[in-house]
């Protein structure tokens, strides 16, 4: 029971700071979830999701500088402001480069 307010808690703490997520009660976060884990996470779902897709979207609110960052971190880019979110886009031709460069740099 406490495991599920704290999801529920978490879950209504990210979509209030402008996450959007399309099956909230399939996401689930940790209190201590590091930011390494949230990265890996990160690049895996980018890398599933551009075996479907050659384009993908995100959108976050202006207000939160953290998620904003993290968007970019992994080279999405903001491509329209509007009602006080940043839209952000990043295409698979930009993703597959970048994993080129960042491929080459282990080796440096």
């Amino acid at each position: 029971m406490k495991q599920i307010n704290l999801q529920e808690n978490l879950r209504k703490k990210f979509i209030k700071q402008g996450v959007k997520m399309v099956a909230p009660d399939t996401v689930f976060f940790s209190k201590d979830t590091k930011p390494l884990i949230s990265s890996i996470a990160t690049y895996i779902f980018i890398n599933y999701m551009f075996e479907k897709a050659d384009i993908l979207y995100s959108q976050v609110s202006k207000e939160n500088t953290q998620a904003l960052r993290f968007n970019e971190y992994f080279k999405l880019e903001i491509y329209d402001e509007k009602d006080g979110f940043y839209n952000l886009i990043l295409t698979k031709e930009k993703w597959q480069k970048e994993q080129k460069i960042t491929s080459l740099l282990k080796y440096y």
